[in-house]
């Protein structure tokens, strides 16, 4: 009985321990709720993206360019445009500077063969890029530190010429015509080999041909009928050292080549500006050639003209010579 008594003390004691144990162990803490991750946010759209002022506008890159795929958001470009001209030349042209980049759109999308950036522009080089839609365009990676401007000229490329520089179209020409002084735009024949050199500031003489030509009526009065009896065809120099103030090359741009040119405008006077327009109009027949001068060649050489028939005419003969023979002696002629 005693040994059962002392085995259930044992018993309880050992419980006792185990909850005394139980009893000084601290509880742990409940970890706090985990919150669920927020969705995700949609990615800004494209109008988001654009700032205040700027306009987006897509370009279709030439692959050839080979920059494409290496540009991101925020990288700044500049635009350059090529367009085929006459003789099969190629003129390349700045035309978007220090653009940002929006995005890069992979080929596929929207029936695209090649890759599309979008750039945010502003509205008037929005302008320029919507009229440039028909040239091939490539994209120049620049520096975001360079902001600085490009100060290029447009290149023309052939494969016969090589690279040649494009002049600008010259504009505000009224606007250079000295105080007294008058701008009077000429036809050059094809024929005159100096059109094709001219440039603004040259120095050249004028030559007026035309015919004249000799009239006989019964009566002189307006109107009278009669006949042509002779023309005269003759040439003269109507104004020597006028300056030329344009060119049809210059005034519409293009390849900085030596090519012939049909219309060439002169800085004359008044009374100048008569002369020429009496030359070219009096009739239909009627032609005006430059002559170019040397810069420095100021002075001026009185000229008679010259006539086609006197030109043409033969030389006269050499005048016989005559003796006369009086009392055996010999007299020459006068």
């Amino acid at each position: 009985m005693s040994a059962l008594r002392a085995g259930l003390l044992l018993v309880l004691a050992l419980l006792l321990g185990v909850a005394a144990v139980r009893a000084l162990r601290p509880t742990p803490e409940k970890p706090p709720p985990v919150a669920a991750p927020p969705p995700p946010a949609p990615p800004a759209t494209l109008v988001e993206e654009v700032r205040p002022g700027e306009r987006a506008i897509r370009i279709e890159v030439d692959d050839a360019a080979g920059l494409a795929p290496e540009l991101g958001p925020g990288d700044r470009v500049d635009v350059l445009a090529t367009t085929s001209v006459e003789g099969g030349a190629a003129v390349s042209r700045l035309l978007l500077e220090n653009v940002r980049v929006l995005r890069v759109e992979e080929p596929g999308g929207s029936g695209r063969r090649g890759r599309a950036v979008v750039v945010a522009v502003r509205p008037e080089q929005a302008m320029a890029a919507a009229a440039a839609a028909g040239a091939r365009l490539s994209l120049l990676a620049r520096s975001p530190e360079d902001a600085e401007p490009v100060a290029v000229r447009e290149l023309a490329y052939s494969g016969e010429r090589g690279a040649a520089r494009v002049r600008p179209a010259e504009s505000g020409v009224l606007d250079r015509i000295p105080t007294g002084m008058r701008a009077v735009t000429v036809e050059v024949r094809e024929t005159d080999g100096i059109a094709g050199v001219l440039r603004p500031g040259d120095r050249v003489d004028v030559i007026a041909t035309s015919p004249t030509s000799w009239f006989r009526a019964a009566e002189l009065r307006e109107g009278a009928e009669g006949q042509v009896t002779g023309t005269r065809m003759a040439s003269r120099t109507i104004l020597q050292d006028v300056e030329v103030l344009a060119t049809e090359r210059a005034l519409r741009g293009g390849v900085d080549e030596p090519t012939p040119v049909s219309v060439v405008t002169l800085l004359v006077s008044p009374r100048d500006a008569e002369r020429l327009a009496v030359a070219s109009d009096a009739t239909s027949r009627s032609v005006l050639r430059l002559v170019g001068r040397r810069p420095d060649d100021r002075g001026r050489v009185a000229t008679r003209g010259q006539a086609l028939a006197e030109l043409l005419a033969p030389p006269p003969s050499p005048r016989a010579a005559v003796e006369v023979i009086r009392g055996g002696r010999r007299d020459a002629a006068p």
